[in-house]
């Protein structure tokens, strides 16, 4: 049990330093500013804004000096006309994005932990059934002792009395 825990150690750690330095090194978008919904609104009726890209219920837009700004809108998902209207009757450019997809990391540890503990929790329960330490997987195992040549051996001969039973 032991090296069979050690093994299993080893490679959940081995696995998580690799998920940490991909994590690690992979290239993180730049943060943007979050503003409320209300200023901007103010600032697509002052025409400030050039570019929207919608996804799900968030909206991220490009201003006319450059700057980026982010906000998060009431509806969800943005599906308001009028905002929609507004914006293109203001001449801002309109794209629409679907939501990003969890890493395949992440998907694949999320299937596979739930399997991984039922089967180490079985594997558990499993070796506790068997008692006085031993194990269930070695149940075909004798535990018969074989006997030395060097045991003295007792023949009818050293027997005394029973001349009868010797016969």
């Amino acid at each position: 049990m032991n090296s069979f825990l050690r093994n299993v150690g080893f490679y959940l750690l081995v696995i998580f330093i690799a998920i940490t330095a991909y994590d690690y090194m992979s290239v993180k978008p730049k943060p943007v500013e979050e503003v409320s919904y209300s200023q901007f609104m103010q600032l697509v009726e002052k025409g400030e804004i050039t570019k929207v890209v919608v996804v799900k219920n968030s909206i991220q837009a490009t201003k006319k000096d450059g700057g980026e700004f982010s906000t998060i809108v009431p509806d969800e998902p943005v599906d308001d006309e009028e905002l929609i209207n507004k914006l293109s009757d203001k001449g801002v450019e309109i794209h629409a994005q679907n939501p990003k997809d969890p890493p395949w990391w992440m998907t694949l540890l999320t299937s596979l932990l739930p399997i991984a503990l039922l089967v180490g929790f079985w594997y558990f329960m499993i070796s506790q059934t068997q008692g006085g330490g031993g194990k269930v997987f070695s149940f075909g195992k004798s535990r018969a002792k074989l006997m030395g040549g060097d045991k003295v051996k007792v023949t009818f001969n050293d027997v005394a009395g029973a001349d009868e039973d010797k016969e």
